[in-house]
């Protein structure tokens, strides 16, 4: 497809958008502020979306979608090639959320897989948590086919020097569990986070906790062990999530143990 025709079905998607009901300006700035941490003053540089918020709703974006493109016709091939010329040629979360969508919303694994060498360098371009998960979703599916596989993969981003790619180490392993038939062992998940959970930056300490509590249903034992033997290291970000499926009980001795000097 040439560069000209991809540009021409970037444009439609600009204009549907273009179309959609926008709230006021106060409330895309907070928008912006929640998923993309941007003008957040608690956040630094890295933490901050550079993306354009168009405020377009979920609703508005999935009437949108439902009536359809010009392109939606074409074969699974052509729109592929479409939607990841607009992923990599968008300023707006909006835009890039449509791309995300074609595959999630087809996220049967064999569609993953056939893509997968497309999707999985998605990572390096997202920015903010929103995006961020809807990958999580796609690559937890890829590697729940085949642990042995694709887990290599999980292991370079665990070490990547990019924070997006690091989160996605973790929230990717499980997402979540309760939609897995088959899932990472306990063990390997916990040693992804082990390497992670020192890690300063906000969206990766989220996702440390919100790991640790997957893997607790995955293996209460072993989650609560290595809660325990690392309590003091547990980021306030990743606190909450890590203890949320905790009986009462076990929580309030988890704090108890958090809170002695």
């Amino acid at each position: 497809m040439t560069k000209e025709t991809l540009k021409k079905y970037h444009q439609e998607l600009k204009s549907i958008l273009d179309k959609q009901p926008k709230p006021p300006r106060e409330t895309i700035a907070y928008i912006a502020r929640y998923i993309g941490g941007v003008d957040h003053e608690k956040r630094k540089p890295d933490e901050q979306s550079q993306l354009v918020y168009l405020g377009v709703g979920t609703e508005a974006k999935r009437a949108a979608d439902k009536i359809g493109f010009s392109f939606s016709k074409l074969s699974q091939d052509e729109q592929a090639e479409i939607w990841n010329y607009i992923w990599y040629n968008s300023n707006t979360f909006e835009e890039k959320w449509y791309a995300l969508n074609f595959f999630n919303k087809k996220s049967t694994l064999k569609v993953i897989t056939k893509y997968w060498d497309l999707l999985k360098i998605w990572v390096a371009d997202v920015d903010n948590w929103a995006h961020s998960d809807t990958l999580s979703g796609i690559y937890a599916t890829v590697l729940e086919s085949d642990h042995k596989k694709y887990l290599p993969y999980f292991r370079k981003l665990n070490k990547s020097k990019n924070p997006w790619e690091r989160r996605q180490s973790i929230v990717g392993l499980y997402f979540y569990t309760r939609l897995r038939k088959k899932t990472l062992p306990a063990k390997i998940g916990l040693e992804f986070v082990e390497n992670l959970i020192d890690d300063k930056h906000i969206y990766i300490q989220k996702g440390v906790g919100w790991t640790l509590r997957e893997i607790y249903q995955v293996d209460e034992n072993a989650q609560l062990a290595f809660v325990k033997k690392n309590i003091k290291r547990i980021a306030p970000a990743a606190y909450y999530a890590t203890v949320e499926k905790y009986p009462a009980k076990l929580k309030a001795e988890v704090k108890i143990l958090r809170m002695k000097k």
